[in-house]
This record gives C-alpha cells, structure tokens and sequence, in this order.
C-alpha cells in the first residue's frame, strides 16, 4: 500500500518525536531554571497530546494500514492518505494550541477532530479487511481500534468539563486515567501485537497458546481500569472484579512474553545488536509494567503510588517510553524502515540511555520522597536526560535525511 512513501512517513514520525522530547526538554529547563514565555500546564497538555497522537497513534495507524500491501485499491490508498495527512494537521494544531492556550476553542477542536479521524481510520480498516482472507493479525489490529474508541470516551468527558468550566477534581483524574488506560492497555498494547503476529507471520511463525493470550488480554483490559482508581470508593464486588482482571492480565502478559522470547523465534528472526536491546529492554519494562500494576491492587500502596506525582510521570514514562517507544524504534529498524547506519545505532543507544536515566532519576526522587529526601540537582539532572533524548532523536532524524550515512 504504502511501501513507495513509507519511509517519508516514518521520518516525520521521527521528527514528531524529536518534538515531543524538544518539549521535555523545555519544561524541564522551566522547573530547572527560569523561563516565563510559556506557561507549565499548557506545555504539559502540548507535550502529551502530541506524544499520542503526533507519534505513538500516527506511527500504529501508519504502520497497521501499511501490512495491507498491494491488497486494496488505489482508492482505498488515498483514503488512508488523507486520514494521516488531516491527523498530522490536527497533531501539529494541537502541539501549538495546547502551548499556547491550554484547553480552550482551538484546542478542543483539534484533538476533537483527531479522535474523529482516529474513528475514520477504524471505520475504513474494518470495511477494507472485512473481504480479505482473515489473518491472526487483524483479530488483534480490530481489538486495538475497538479499545481506542473505547478511550476517547474519557477525553471527551474531559473536553466537555473544560468547555464548560464544570471542573471536578475526582472526575477529572478519572477521566484521564479512562484515557490513558484504555490507550496504553489496549489500543497501543494491541496494536503493538498484532505487528509482532503479522512479522512473524511472514516466517510462518506462531506464538503458543495466541488465544488463550488474546482472550485473556482482551477480557482483562475493563476491569483492570479499576487499578487507575482504587482512590475512589469502588465497593467491594467491583474491587473483586479488578482483582480477578489484574490476574488474567498478569497470566496473560506472562503467556505473551513466554510465547514470544523463545530460542526458536529469536534465532529466526536474527535481529541485530541494537534490536535486541530495544527489543530486551521493551519486554522488561513490560514485565515490570504488569508486576507495578498487580502490586498496585493493595490499596494502601496504589494510594501511596498515586499521592506522589513522579512515581505517576515515571509510570507514565516506564509505558510511553520505555515499552513502545523502544519496541516501535526497534520495530521501524527490524522492517527497513530506518537506514540503519552507525549513525543511527550510536543515537539510538544513546536514546536509550536517556530513557533510562529519566526513568532511574523519576523513580529515585518518588522514593525518596516519602522520606521528604530530596537529590541533589535533580531537577537539573531531569534536564540533562531529556536533553540526551532530544539530542539523539535529533541526530536519528539526521540519519535519516542526510544520504552520506551508509548503511552497515
């Protein structure tokens, strides 16, 4: 479908997340230091809009409409092409507005119209497959659109309380975390799967027991937006409910792993040096993902996680980052679609590293916070590492467009 441009498209991807680390680096260089030009919240709603639906959505619909191939017609083609043309727009709009304004006229109208054309992209992939041969894959691309209108229901809810200023605290957080759940566990989880079944597919590779993984994940993924909000009062058979999500979703999670790192797989695919640490360090912190959230069905902890604001950011990070920023990185790489150049493997480790050195500093001074500890220069620290991420980023983008880095 998009074999011809899907090397262009990818290189905006690349550049749209160079921009979401240029806006980590400016709020951290605003908690750093001073820098009254913009406003902290506005930066921080322009930052994760954009991260979602001007990198970690726009690369999925763009890489999950490119598995069709030559398979549908050329009519077809330029439908999808303008979804991503029209949602690019929308994600540039709302990176401008939300720095500039907040939630406000502009804002709304963008990510409004962002999650419409999330909703056509679902609508067409649907209509497009319906009349294909049916392939494991699309079972798993299907749910990931399902779960990703499913979310939309939570920044909807939360447009409608900013636009008519009818601001609740506990709803709000609920709202968000509806969002965010149904983003991370769902849409992004599933789509990232259903990429891995269709690469393996093309070896003839299987993962063990797929249903029984597919089902659990899929039945487990309501309930378990119970985790977000273990704060309320949710009553004790609702709390019986996520209790019994979160251990589907912990079996379920551990088949995926299990059934994907298997000597037989690894062997076959005979991934590169770079790959294997994208795609290592993205399974690890998937595992750790899922071991945070079963711990986090003790009350007592889930709160104690919740009341400290970076545990929460380096949740937030651990997921947005450390699993499908990594896995996609090393997914674009594994497919052709990065020139792979020393270039580009010294700037993607180098990536790496600011990961972690975000994710080590944000867990560190979450800790230590509830000793009322605080580390030296840290926030200065915090700055550096979304500095090397930005930098690295930048330096993958210019692997990509200066044609004087040969490939290895």
């Amino acid at each position: 479908m998009f074999k011809s441009e899907i090397k262009t498209w990818v290189r905006i991807c690349i550049f749209n997340l160079m921009l979401v680390a240029v806006l980590g680096s400016l709020m951290r260089f605003k908690i750093a230091f001073e820098f009254p030009l913009f406003v902290q919240k506005n930066l921080l709603h322009s930052h994760s809009h954009f991260a979602l639906f001007g990198w970690i959505s726009f690369v999925l619909m763009i890489l999950i409409a490119n598995n069709l191939g030559n398979k549908i017609p050329k009519k077809v083609t330029k439908q999808f092409r303008i979804i991503f043309i029209s949602s690019l727009i929308c994600a540039y709009g709302m990176l401008i507005s939300f720095a500039i304004q907040g939630y406000g006229l502009y804002s709304i109208f963008f990510s409004t119209l962002s999650i419409i054309l999330s909703f056509t992209f679902g609508g067409l992939y649907y209509k497009t497959t319906k009349s294909l041969a049916p392939t494991i894959s699309r079972k798993w691309f299907i749910t990931a659109i399902v779960f990703n209108i499913l979310s939309a229901v939570g920044i909807c809810y939360l447009s409608y309380m900013m636009a008519t200023k009818s601001y609740d605290q506990h709803l709000y957080l609920a709202s968000v975390y509806w969002y965010l759940h149904f983003q991370y566990n769902g849409w992004f989880l599933f789509a990232v799967v259903g990429l891995i079944i269709n690469h393996f597919e093309t070896f003839n590779i299987y993962i063990k027991h797929e249903k029984i993984i597919f089902w659990t994940l899929a039945i487990s993924c309501v309930p378990t937006y119970g985790l977000s909000v273990l704060w309320l009062d949710i009553g004790i058979w609702i709390f019986l409910l996520v209790i019994i999500g979160t251990a589907l979703q912990l079996f379920g999670s551990y088949r995926l792993l299990t059934g994907v790192i298997t000597k037989d797989i690894i062997s076959n695919l005979k991934l590169n040096l770079t790959t294997k640490i994208l795609f290592g360090i993205s399974g690890l912190a998937f595992a750790l993902k899922i071991l945070l959230q079963t711990f986090s069905t003790v009350p007592a902890i889930s709160k104690l996680a919740f009341g400290f604001r970076p545990i929460v950011i380096a949740y937030l990070h651990l997921v947005l980052l450390g699993i499908f920023t990594l896995f996609i990185l090393g997914f674009l790489i594994t497919e052709g679609y990065l020139r792979y150049s020393k270039l580009l493997k010294v700037s993607i480790l180098t990536f790496v590293f600011g990961v972690f050195l975000n994710e080590i500093l944000l867990a560190f001074q979450g800790i230590l916070s509830f000793g009322y500890v605080i580390i030296p220069y840290d926030n200065e620290l915090l700055l550096l590492a979304a500095i090397i991420m930005f930098t690295s980023m930048m330096m993958v983008f210019i692997s990509q467009v200066v044609k004087n880095y040969k490939t290895v």
